[in-house]
């Protein structure tokens, strides 16, 4: 692995596995597993209602 690779890793922007935009280190957000979605991705792929904690 290259020094260059290591780098573009460290510093890569987390990406949404719903859209997969980009997400800001201040943005909220939800996790599943190691997946991070935006608020407003984090949605039932079938009725597409947005999924909450608890």
């Amino acid at each position: 692995v290259t020094a260059a690779l290591l780098s573009r890793r460290r510093f890569s922007v987390q990406r949404c596995a719903r859209c997969h935009l980009g997400i800001s280190a201040s943005e909220m957000v939800m996790r599943a597993r190691d997946l991070v979605y935006h608020l407003n991705c984090f949605t039932c792929t079938t009725c597409n209602k947005m999924l909450t904690t608890g």
